[in-house]
């Protein structure tokens, strides 16, 4: 029997965990995440966390008060990133797995790789950059199969 692989399937606001033990092996559902604040209109977001701040100046110099760096949305699914890559850097500590797949939508595949220790960054084997959230356990095994065959 070959190694515990772990497949994150991800994207901002979902993610699945599978887990296999050979290339073949139909993977196995272990989990779900949902991540609503992921799924907001930014509006609703900056509404949330700057309730009645909105301030305007046009003086020479002046700056708006709301001025965010990066976008609520995006900051939601940073956040998101981290919390799965905090469970995936504790599980891999305690040895639930010894090899990782990533499958994320590509603007997120960056931001989970960010958010894994370099530990588990080593045990990745594979990354998928498509979403492939919405997709069965038949269609994700043959989208792997596929993409570990490309030279």
């Amino acid at each position: 029997m070959g190694a515990k692989t772990w497949i994150l399937v991800a994207n901002g606001s979902s993610a699945k965990l599978y887990q296999r033990h050979t290339s073949l092996q139909m993977p196995e559902y272990l989990r779900a995440w949902s991540h609503e604040d992921s799924r907001k209109h930014a509006a609703d977001l900056i509404a949330d966390s700057a309730a009645g701040r909105s301030q305007q100046s046009f003086a020479h110099g002046a700056r708006p008060a709301i001025e965010p760096q990066s976008s609520a949305k995006e900051n939601e699914k940073q956040d998101f990133a981290a919390e799965l890559g905090s469970f995936l850097n504790e599980e891999r500590k305690q040895g639930a797995f010894e090899a990782l797949i990533l499958v994320a939508s590509p603007e997120f595949l960056g931001l989970l790789r960010e958010a894994l220790d370099h530990p588990s960054q080593a045990s990745l084997t594979l990354s998928v950059a498509k979403d492939y959230t919405h997709a069965s356990a038949e269609e994700l095994l043959r989208h792997i199969n596929e993409h570990q065959e490309k030279p």
